[in-house]
């Protein structure tokens, strides 16, 4: 049903937007997670009908920052060509579990080969909690699941 999502920041862009794309028929049959704005074309005591899609599933004012944040992000990538970026992110992603399979205790998460240049890993001794403090205050983003 749902064939692509995306948020803005994945894209370089600013943060708090984000797409889905997906078949019509289909969008128009699912019930929207949340309520406000122009989703709602009338309201009745035992119930409501929703605008067409894809206001549908737009609540509340629409972000129209993040939508032209959006659309100049996706240009500048369009730009610089993403099987170029792909290929640079492979490289970094080798590079990457190179370097780290040297550190005595380190265990990835995951498949060795065909990744992107993102690790999901566990250090033994070690909370994650502790290693995502140590590495924001230095040098990585590091995310705490």
């Amino acid at each position: 049903m749902i064939k692509h999502t995306s948020t803005n920041l994945m894209l370089l862009g600013v943060c708090c937007c984000s797409l889905v794309y997906g078949n019509k028929r289909l969008l128009e049959d699912l019930e929207p997670p949340f309520r406000g704005g122009e989703m709602v074309t009338e309201v009745h005591a035992e119930g409501q009908e929703w605008n067409d899609v894809p206001l549908k599933f737009e609540p509340g004012t629409p972000n129209f920052a993040g939508a032209i944040g959006f659309g100049e992000a996706t240009k500048y990538l369009e730009k610089i060509g993403m099987n170029d970026i792909e290929s640079y992110e492979k490289k970094l992603g080798k590079a990457l579990m190179e370097e780290l399979t040297k550190i005595d205790g380190l265990e990835y998460i995951g498949p060795s080969e065909g990744r992107a240049a993102l690790l999901s890993f566990k250090l033994k001794g070690y909370h994650p909690h502790d290693i995502a403090a140590f590495y924001a205050q230095r040098v990585a983003f590091i995310l705490e699941i």
